[in-house]
């Protein structure tokens, strides 16, 4: 005895489409991961706390700017 599914297709299996199902999926991919940037995007910013620098405020800056080797360090002779 033959089980019915092999006999006979099934309309899922008749209306597939495989160029179709591919361009389908290549849109839902670009929809998804742009979906996904935006999540992210949100999240991080949702923690920024911004702020407005003005002429003469006083920042923090890198120590490795003046730093001429860079194999000395922060402990490198002045």
């Amino acid at each position: 005895m033959v089980p019915l599914e092999l006999a006979e297709e099934t309309s899922r299996v008749s209306a597939y489409n495989s160029e179709e199902n591919e361009k389908s999926r290549e849109i839902d991919v670009d929809l998804i991961s742009e979906a996904a940037k935006e999540l992210l995007a949100a999240r991080y910013n949702k923690k920024v706390k911004n702020r407005e620098l003005e002429a003469g405020d006083l920042v923090l800056r890198r120590a490795d700017i003046g730093v001429k080797n860079a194999a000395q360090g922060k402990l490198g002779a002045n």
